[in-house]
């Protein structure tokens, strides 16, 4: 329905156009299209730009013959409309068209600039506009068209740096962010917004060049942003030193930290973090002491600070006080129990108190959400099992993940050393009271499979014993040793010794072992059968006399805690020439001295007994012995390590000998490099309940019996 009033003029007006269409055709229409034109025309006029345009749209849509002439006004219309993003294309038309007049494509070109603005096309309009009102000078509506144009403009433009520059600072692209907001800052040094958005920015590039080793570019990043944003002051120059000692700068950590701490204006909540970061700094950089004392300071005010109770606990296992430290996990757990950091923390002291396998129980809540700390932990867990098969597979997979990848390398590399082929060469000589002289050359390889739960071993060896009372034996041995973990219970050894001895007597061919199967019960109890044949006495005799013991035996290891520890073992064994024996061994040991230097004193019951005495091994009807033990070790300067073991006792030997039994050994040894190590030794033994060999082929000695003893054991891994 065409948009005029219903007259009667009107209706008949109409009715006479559609008798005119029947009889005329075609130019009936374009009348049509005029009469539409001209009332598009009066509308426009009565300020009705909506339908001034439709009323042009119909017209050009019945006669497009007449388009060109239209379009200029249609365009105008759709302008003044509101649609002026629609009348832009039919400006550019008009404008370009060379058929039409040249005050109409100047006129049009004008409109275009102000269509441009009207529709907010500002990157276009301002160039536009300043063209037009170069060529009109005189043009008011140009002029203020152009100046709120290019106002607009240069407002848009900042808001949408404004926006990228907070962008790239919410996503964390703080390098970009900064250059980015600076600029902002300098043409807006009033808009605190900004200040604080380009301080955060500042202390994020800051972090990201202390991560990347820069710490002089951090430092000057963090003191910007604190002059920036003076408020947060504080916070950037905690963060400052937080990460100057996380990069290893302790001296210039402590040495922020304390300037913090001298600043009056310092909140009661930023003192007690620069003091958990100073703590930090003295735990980290070889001072726990100092560290431990300003842990109680703060949990002297808040007894149940977690963040404190977790750094002292972390100091105290760094310590090897162990008990002390779980103490302080355990408190934040029973207040936060999902504390992460507590629960790492008790697993770390529960395997350093030998518990690998109720480390493993505590780490599995973290273990399910694949905490890549927890991973390392419970790693060395099963390495501390006996599985480096399972813990080299979690460590592989955290360094995969990319998380904790230095620490999760080092300890695969840790792994790796220990699956090295090894290289063992071993010489000693020995010589004893009764002048027996034992001189032995061993060399071993040893080759790991099976990520280490499998091992062989080829060795050989020369055994050369020369005595007075003694035979001239010469000995060499053929050995293949082997081991097998099957699970987190069961393991087995055995060693093959395929012999051949050179005496005045002949030549002679022989074949040892020696067995076990271990079962570990859990991280207290582990179990030993035991079955080997071996010659009957340490002396060349028993092997020209071809007397072997065939032995069957069971033993047991007791560890309540990493300061105690105990064994027994007991053996029963059938000899080749009809004797039996029956033999026994139990001690246990106290640390007493922990840390770097360790003492540990100890007793141990020890004897055998025989069926009967026999001329060519020692072996009275009964020996008991009853020792304390002390063991010792520790580092020496220049790479140097000590162990001293140390005996004194009583011993008696039936029938009558008896007295003081004592030893002492005593080794050093160093890493040569972390594929080699070279130790010496040397021992000496004596005992008044041994004056003699049984059997009265051989003599008694007076004196008591003693036994001295020096080697060296070079290891190569390659």
């Amino acid at each position: 329905m065409l948009p005029v009033e219903h007259s009667c003029e009107d209706i008949l007006r109409a009715i006479l156009l559609f008798l005119i269409f029947i009889s005329l055709g075609v130019p009936a229409i374009a009348q049509s299209a005029e009469e539409f034109a001209a009332r598009a025309r009066q509308l426009a006029s009565q300020g009705r730009p909506d339908d001034a345009a439709r009323l042009f749209r119909r017209a050009i849509e019945i006669s497009p013959r007449k388009r060109d002439d239209w379009l200029s006004e249609y365009a105008d219309q759709l302008a003044f409309s509101g649609a002026a993003n629609a009348a832009v294309p039919l400006y550019r038309e008009v404008m370009n068209d060379p058929l039409q007049p040249e005050e109409k494509r100047e006129s049009a070109r004008r409109r275009l600039a102000l269509a441009l603005f009207w529709s907010w096309d500002l990157e276009e309009a301002v160039p536009a506009l300043r063209g037009v009102a170069e060529d009109y000078p005189d043009d008011v509506d140009l002029r203020e068209a152009l100046n709120r144009a290019t106002t607009a403009l240069a407002d848009v433009e900042a808001g949408a740096k404004r926006l990228a520059g907070f962008e790239m600072l919410w996503k964390g692209d703080y390098l970009a962010a900064v250059p980015a907001l600076r600029q902002l800052v300098e043409e807006r040094p009033a808009d605190a917004e900004l200040r604080s958005g380009f301080a955060d920015a500042l202390a994020g590039a800051a972090r990201v060049r202390a991560e990347e080793k820069d710490f002089k570019q951090a430092v000057a990043l963090f003191d910007e942003a604190a002059q920036v944003d003076p408020a947060c002051a504080d916070q950037f120059a905690r963060q400052e030193a937080e990460f100057l000692l996380y990069g290893g700068l302790w001296n210039d950590a402590e040495t922020r930290f304390r300037e913090l701490l001298e600043r009056p204006e310092l909140s009661e909540e930023d003192r007690r973090g620069t003091l958990l970061g100073l703590a930090r700094t003295y735990a980290w950089s070889g001072r726990p002491d100092e560290a431990v004392s300003i842990y109680d300071t703060l949990l002297a005010k808040d007894p149940d600070f977690a963040s404190g109770l977790v750094g002292r606990g972390q100091v105290l296992a760094d310590l090897g006080n162990y008990r002390r430290s779980r103490e302080d996990f355990l408190r934040v757990l029973s207040v936060e129990p999902e504390n992460a950091d507590a629960i790492r923390g008790r697993a770390r002291t529960t395997l350093g108190l030998q518990r690998p396998r109720e480390t493993l129980v505590q780490l599995a809540p973290l273990l399910e959400e694949q905490d890549p700390a927890a991973r390392l932990l419970a790693a060395r867990a099963f390495h501390s099992m006996g599985r480096p098969d399972l813990a080299a597979d979690l460590a592989r997979t955290v360094v995969a993940q990319g998380e904790a990848v230095e620490e999760g390398t080092t300890f695969l590399e840790t792994i790796w050393l220990e699956q090295t082929p090894l290289i063992t060469l071993d010489i000693a000589h020995a010589w004893q009271s009764d002048g027996l002289r034992i001189t032995t050359l061993r060399g071993r390889q040893t080759t790991m499979f099976e990520d280490g739960l499998t091992s062989f071993s080829l060795e050989t060896a020369l055994i050369r014993y020369r005595g007075n009372n003694f035979p001239d034996v010469n000995q060499a041995s053929l050995r293949f040793s082997g081991s097998r973990r099957f699970n987190d219970a069961f393991e087995s050894r055995g060693t093959l010794f395929l012999n051949i001895q050179d005496s005045r007597e002949g030549r002679s061919r022989s074949t040892t072992f020696d067995t076990e199967i271990g079962f570990n019960q859990n991280d207290i109890w582990r179990y030993g059968l035991h079955l080997s044949r071996r010659y009957a006495g340490d002396t060349s005799r028993a092997i020209v006399e071809r007397i072997f013991a065939n032995d069957f035996g069971i033993s047991a290891r007791f560890s309540s805690s990493p300061e105690m520890r105990a064994a027994g073992r007991m053996m029963w064994s059938s000899l080749s020439d009809g004797n039996r024996r029956l033999s026994f061994e139990a001690n246990a040991s106290q640390q007493v001295l922990a840390g770097d230097h360790q003492v540990w004193l100890g007793a141990e019951l020890r004897g055998f007994t025989y069926d009967r005495t026999s001329d060519f091994y020692w072996s009275p009807s009964s020996n008991a012995n009853v020792l304390g033990t002390m063991q010792a070790f520790g580092p020496l300067p220049r790479g140097w390590r000590y162990g001293l073991n140390g005996s004194l006792g009583y011993s008696r030997s039936a029938p009558d000998n008896q007295g003081v039994t004592y030893g002492i050994r005593g080794q050093i040894s160093r890493e040569i490099s972390k594929k080699g190590s070279v130790a010496l030794s040397i021992s000496h033994t004596t005992s008044l309940a041994r004056t003699g060999e049984a059997g009265e082929g051989f003599g008694t000695l007076k004196s008591a019996w003693n036994r001295s003893e020096i080697g060296v054991v070079l290891q190569l891994r390659f």
